[in-house]
């Protein structure tokens, strides 16, 4: 088979070299330490939204109104004063 004059072939890339044992240990290595700070990052962020969820969520400190301490303390007056008649 006779090339056509025009071609102009191109240097061929070295094959790639055989994996050697050493890097299989250091991939296992690696893909252990991923696997753990993966664990860690989940296990962090799980424990933070428990945390976050366990908070005791009082009336006036999440709605709008402003103070929280008088209108807190005009409910809890008004049923001390009925209870107390």
């Amino acid at each position: 088979m006779d090339r056509p004059s025009n071609i102009i072939p191109f240097p061929r890339k070295p094959a790639p070299a055989p994996a050697s044992d050493d890097d299989h240990a250091r991939r296992m290595i690696l893909n252990a330490a991923a696997c753990a700070w993966i664990l860690i990052v989940v296990g962090g962020a799980a424990w933070a939204f428990e945390l976050l969820a366990t908070i005791p969520k009082h009336e006036c400190n999440f709605s709008a109104r402003r103070p929280c301490s008088s209108t807190a303390q005009r409910g809890v007056a008004a049923s001390l004063g009925e209870s107390g008649r």
